[in-house]
């Protein structure tokens, strides 16, 4: 096979897209399994991209978002911490716009 090294901008690129799936799944996948994910994905990717490229295989997993969303439904924790957060400043903004306090 043909195995080419890595560039340091190759290793940036496969970082990036590791870490743009993980951003979505931080707060409603366990710690862990997101860890799992991570190591998973980026020793696929950088096994890829030696035979291809890292642009092309980061191109060939298609939307990251739509890979983070397809892990959510797989692995998602029994709390969303990122949902939580986001309801709780608006019960806390409610209270302080209708001076509740």
């Amino acid at each position: 096979m043909n195995q080419v090294a890595l560039t340091k901008k190759d290793r940036l690129r496969i970082e990036l897209a590791v870490r743009a799936v993980d951003w979505d799944l931080d707060g409603r996948v366990p710690r862990a399994r997101r860890r799992q994910i991570r190591n998973e994905l980026r020793s696929n990717l950088v096994e890829a991209a030696q035979r291809v490229g890292a642009e092309n295989a980061i191109r060939q997993l298609g939307d990251l978002r739509a890979m983070a969303h397809s892990y959510l439904d797989l692995y998602r924790g029994r709390f969303d911490f990122r949902a939580g957060a986001v309801w709780a400043f608006i019960a806390y903004m409610a209270i302080e716009l209708l001076g509740l306090h």
